[in-house]
Parts: structure tokens; sequence; C-alpha cells
């Protein structure tokens, strides 16, 4: 700074661009794993049940590389457990294991990677709370995991994969906390499971998911691109780049409810559907700065009554029928794995933004709100305590609860402004 001048803060230390960068990142329950350009895998947090595929490591706060893997090119993460598709299009699963998530037909956790045997051609990979699933290049889809999450009707847990009946033609595969969908060339979703506050009908086998159609400037449909599957809502992604959601909307996560965070908000049952009424009440003025050098305003006593502030409520349905919620959201993430509440989208600026349940630790709003140091995000995923995203540079960002090191910056101090992920 030039003498005399007012020194200016440090901000966040920004590490130079890596040599090996990120190119995609997961998150589950207190853990992290990030897939790298070199084609390894790291991860960090907790290592419980080992989640994190570190053998006997109980908890590091950096990223440490999985050993055991052959060249990666894709992850998935759920809550407890983790898988990688590797070169190879093979599947290899580690972690927890008590509903049969691994899929190596044993209920048996594993703190190391294990490929599951017979699962070829895979093309893609989606994990959630306790189901796993993976897509094919001839556009079936095979899932394992808890019974009637894995899109089948199951009466016990499904220990080795299992084709999702009715499935010929997927381009995608979702997974949400006790949900999936695939979607289809055609462009039409087909789901099943629970959850989606009335949008699924609880169904344990697959179904074609009515969406809403919609018409560009000269009367064209408009595609469905993607969707993101939440515990209690669901949103839908079209190719114009606009966000429709349905579900629960307690804690705003349908964006279309903008009212303050502080606001404090109750769960009612009418005659006809479920509702959340909402009251707050507007910010009082702030008392007016006289400036240095101005003699104080002279007291009152006795001191004038003080004025209530307005109060406003306002009653919100849950919505079993989609709404406009975000326009231009390039990428979208409902709930990630079980994320009590949450939606985050990259915006048009390539910004995380996210809104739904206030905190913990504060990166929820019900208002679509930037996440500081995500400008650049091209990927990211959210958990029930922390997000991460993946930057254009091939850096990583982390935020929220980091009581396991799942933020990856060494340290297990919470950062609701987010942290640069140690490389």
């Amino acid at each position: 700074a030039a003498p005399g001048s007012a020194t200016p803060s440090p901000g966040p230390v920004v590490p130079p661009t890596p040599r090996s960068g990120f190119v995609q990142i997961a998150v589950g329950l207190d853990v992290t794993c990030a897939l790298s350009d070199d084609h390894a895998v790291r991860c960090w947090g907790s290592n419980a049940d080992g989640r994190a595929g570190l053998g006997g490591t109980l908890v590091t706060g950096a990223p440490m590389r999985v050993e055991g893997l052959p060249d990666v090119t894709a992850i998935a993460v759920g809550d407890t457990h983790a898988c990688a598709l590797d070169v190879e299009r093979h599947v290899h699963c580690w972690g927890d294991n008590r509903y049969g998530m691994l899929g190596d037909g044993t209920t048996t956790s594993r703190p190391t990677p294990s490929r599951i045997e017979g699962l070829d051609d895979v093309v893609e990979l989606d994990a959630a709370r306790s189901h796993t699933c993976a897509r094919h290049t001839n556009g079936t889809v095979h899932c394992w995991g808890r019974a009637m999450h894995v899109g089948a009707a199951t009466r016990g847990h499904q220990l080795t994969p299992i084709a999702v009946p009715g499935v010929t033609d997927a381009i995608e595969v979702v997974l949400g906390p006790e949900n999936g969908c695939v979607l289809r060339e055609d462009h039409t979703a087909m789901c099943w499971g629970f959850g989606g506050g009335g949008v699924f009908s609880s169904r344990p086998g697959p179904f074609a998911r009515a969406t809403p159609t919609f018409l560009d400037r000269r009367h064209r449909p408009i595609a469905l691109r993607s969707l993101a599957l939440g515990d209690r809502h669901v949103c839908l992604h079209f190719d114009d780049d606009h966000l429709e959601c349905a579900g629960e909307n307690e804690n705003g996560q349908l964006t279309n409810q903008f009212i303050p965070d502080e606001a404090q908000c109750d769960r009612s049952r009418g005659e006809a559907r479920e509702t959340v009424t909402c009251t707050w009440s507007d910010p009082r003025p702030t008392e007016p700065d006289h400036g240095r050098g101005l003699p104080r305003r002279p007291e009152v006593y006795p001191p004038p009554p003080i004025t209530p502030m307005p109060v406003h409520t306002e009653t919100f349905d849950a919505r079993t029928g989609f709404v406009v919620g975000y326009l231009h959201a390039r990428v979208v993430v409902a709930d990630g794995q079980y994320a009590q509440g949450r939606t985050c989208v990259i915006d048009p600026e390539e910004r995380v933004a996210c809104f739904g349940r206030p905190g913990p630790w504060d990166w929820g709003h019900r208002r679509p709100t930037p996440m500081p140091l995500t400008q650049g995000a091209v990927q990211l995923d959210v958990a029930p305590h922390h997000g991460c995203t993946v930057l254009r540079d091939g850096r990583a960002v982390c935020w929220g609860g980091n009581g396991a090191g799942q933020l990856g910056d060494g340290t297990t101090e919470p950062r609701h402004d987010g942290v640069y992920v140690s490389q």
C-alpha cells in the first residue's frame, strides 16, 4: 500500500493454479471426494465405516489419495459410501455396506475399494443415502442397495446390481435420498421411490413422470435437460436454462418464497393440503450517524415509546404441481445427498447460489444468494452439512460444517464464506 493509505485486508489465501486440477467433486455425510485430471481419486473428512476409502485412517482434513484404484473417469458419493468408474467402465465401491450399497453380495463395510463383478459397460454412476445406480452404454440401468429404493419392488435389500425394469433408453440417471429417476432419449422422465413432497406418490417401481410442457417463441417444445431430487422436493432443469420445482417449500427450497431468512415458519395441515405459514417483522431503522465532533442528540426523558414494526404473515402451499423457481440456472442440485431442504445452482455468472434451509453456518437462504469464492464454478454437490464446487481453473471451494475436516483446508473450523481445498 502507498504511504499513509489504509492497509488492505488480506482476504482468503488464493492458491496458484494446481499442476493437477480437480475435474469433479462429490460430497457425503461429513466426507468429500474429488477426481483429479490425473485420473486419481482423493478423499478427506470422516472415514467412519470406511467412507473415505483410506483404510485405517479415521479423519483427515486434507485430500489423501484412495489407493487400489485404476485410472478413474467419474465418482459418486452417497451419505456413507462411495463408488468410482474406471477407464475400462468397471465400478469400484467402498464404505458403509449395511444395505448392500457396495453391490458385492454382502453387507460387510469396506475401508478400501472393491470392484463389483459382472457390472460392465458403465458410463455413469450416482449414489444416494443408501442405494447406488449405474447407467450402461445401451441405455439400461442397474441399481443396488436398500429395498424399495432401487427401482424394483424387491422385498429385501438388493446386495447385487438389479436391472431397473422398463428402462432401455436412459441418457442420465439421477438419485435422491430415497428415490431415483432416469432421463430418456425422448427427454421424458421415469422415476421411482419416495419423498418429493408428494411428487413421487411412493412407488417402488419406475413410472412415467408427467412434467410441464413449455414452448419457445416459435411454439416448439422446450426439452427437459436434467432433474434434481431432494428428500421432500424435486427440480427440473430445461434446455432454455430455466428451473421448475415442486414439493415441500417450508425452507424456500422451491426458490419462490421470497421472505427474510429470520422469518419464523410453522408447518400445518389444512383441509386439502399441507401448508407453511411464515411470520416476520420489518427491520427497525438504524440510528443516524451524526459524525465526529457533532454534539450528541439530547436524551429525551422519559424515552419515547417503542413503535412496533409491521408484522407480515404469508402462507405457502406444498407444491405438487411445478412452479417457476429460477431463471437461467445452468446447473441445479436439489438437496444433493439429503441437504435438509436446500437447492443450489450455478447461475449465469458462473457462481454458486444456494437457497432453502438457513444454516447450519448460514449457507442456505430463502433467496438465491451467491457463495463467496465460487466465481468460475463448473460443477457442484451439496450434502447435509457442507457443499463443494470445482472451479474452471481446477481449484475446489467448500463451505459449511467442518467438524471432520470435510472442507479440505486442514482445519475443523466451519466456514459459511467458503475456503479453498488444499492441493
